[in-house]
């Protein structure tokens, strides 16, 4: 199961390698810069290695290749392809090669949306800081029109694509039998905009891996590259809430360590619930879903 798990999510950040290089190749600097030298005007006699249509030939193709490469592993052991949307999973069958297909299909959806929606929290949060222009140009690249919109509409995009997103592709699996098929209209849209307020915790993760390569790069020197430079400004702003609140004892800053702690804490809290006794619970955005509809 594990095994199985690793190499699904080990071909879906392929996937999104080869989208990014889809995405970014006809912005390569190196391919439009102008030349600095005499030399670096000569055009090279070899043709490219790649072209930006190989790229997404080779993501479908790794797709397809997925399908069949865990339908043969997956007759071996006990596996069903599970898409997690946050708050609300549903289940493929490996028999069905239609099935696979799609889940292939959606699980790297999943992905690319959740990568889109990391780049727009970086845009969000801007160091301002020299070392931090490739970093937010990487951004840009992907984000588009979207980076330069103001930030109110930044914020609310999480929820409104997420639930867009998800009340569409909610009609297609409802008929063809992977959602409840008792659907009011109302309903569908009551469990869209909850997957909608979930997408946002996908940030918990870019967060608490900013804090805490800030945190390793505190007390502990890998050089003056401009990325640990970019790190530690992102980080400062996110700890910027805390500033006020004396987390610093002799030269160790606690700071990092409770703000991590506190994002991945209050985001399992608030999707997946707090248990208090055994007949009490917190509820969560899992529950939430749950109970639809009102």
């Amino acid at each position: 199961m594990f095994l199985i798990n690793l190499i699904h999510f080990i071909l879906d950040l392929a996937a999104l390698a080869l989208w990014i290089n889809w995405r970014t190749y006809p912005q390569n600097t190196q391919r439009l810069a102008p030349p600095a030298t005499l030399v670096g005007t000569l055009r090279r006699a070899d043709p490219p290695l790649a072209r930006r249509w190989h790229y997404l030939a080779g993501l479908g193709t790794l797709l397809v290749a997925r399908v069949f490469l865990c339908r043969f592993i997956a007759s071996a052991v006990f596996w069903t392809g599970i898409l997690n949307a946050g708050v609300v999973s549903v289940v493929f069958r490996v028999e069905d090669l239609s099935q696979m297909f799609l889940y292939s299909l959606l699980s790297f959806g999943v992905v690319l949306w959740i990568f889109h929606l990391w780049m727009l929290l970086l845009s969000l949060v801007n160091p301002g800081v020299p070392e931090a222009a490739p970093f937010q140009h990487f951004a840009r690249q992907h984000l588009g029109a979207v980076n330069n919109w103001p930030v109110f509409l930044k914020l609310i995009l999480p929820l409104v694509g997420s639930t867009l997103l998800w009340w569409l592709i909610s009609w297609p699996l409802t008929h063809w039998g992977f959602l409840p098929t008792r659907f009011t209209a109302m309903h569908r849209l009551e469990q869209a905009l909850v997957i909608g307020i979930a997408s946002y915790f996908v940030w918990k993760y870019l967060i608490a891996a900013v804090l805490l390569l800030h945190l390793v790069n505190s007390y502990v020197y890998f050089g003056n590259h401009g990325f640990w430079h970019y790190v530690n400004g992102v980080a400062r702003l996110l700890l910027r809430p805390m500033a006020k609140i004396p987390m610093r004892v002799g030269k160790v800053d606690f700071a990092p360590v409770v703000a991590l702690v506190l994002v991945l804490f209050l985001s399992h809290v608030a999707v997946d619930g707090l248990p208090l006794s055994k007949n009490y619970k917190i509820p969560g955005l899992v529950d939430l879903y749950a109970r639809l509809p009102f």
